[in-house]
């Protein structure tokens, strides 16, 4: 399973930082990105199974960017995050990016993990509570 590909993208160094440190162990490819506006360019190059985005960032709005990936790489799972806990963004990025899941900032690390693990579940189209006898 480590050939899943994992691109998380957020203005913000710091963050993309303590998120490297905190998932280093994961047996995933992971890929930070600080610009918004380069996550399209790049997903045209490379493939990505799983697409985590803050929300607030000055190019464009984690929604706005979870939409277009919905419109032109429709199998990418999409995960927000955001440290603004507002019910409007969540249900705008539901509605219009399709997101699979929403993680609030700051993040519990074994909750990020949990997440992440049922985004891959979901891409392999594995069932974590189907176990084979």
């Amino acid at each position: 399973m480590n050939n899943i590909r994992i691109l998380f993208v957020d203005d913000e160094m710091a963050i993309l930082d303590s998120l490297k440190r905190s998932l280093r162990k994961l047996p995933y490819e992971l890929v930070f990105i600080n610009k918004a506006m380069e996550v399209l360019t790049l997903m045209e190059k490379e493939e990505f199974h799983i697409l985590i985005s803050d929300h607030k960032m000055p190019e464009m709005t984690g929604t706005v960017l979870l939409a277009q990936v919905k419109n032109r790489f429709p199998g990418v799972i999409r995960i927000l995050m955001s440290g603004f806990a507002d019910m409007s963004i969540m249900v705008e990025a539901i509605n219009q990016g399709e997101v699979f899941r929403f993680i609030p900032k700051p993040w519990k690390k074994g909750e990020l993990e949990r997440i992440i693990s049922e985004a891959v579940n979901k891409y392999t189209g594995e069932n974590p509570l189907i176990r084979g006898n």
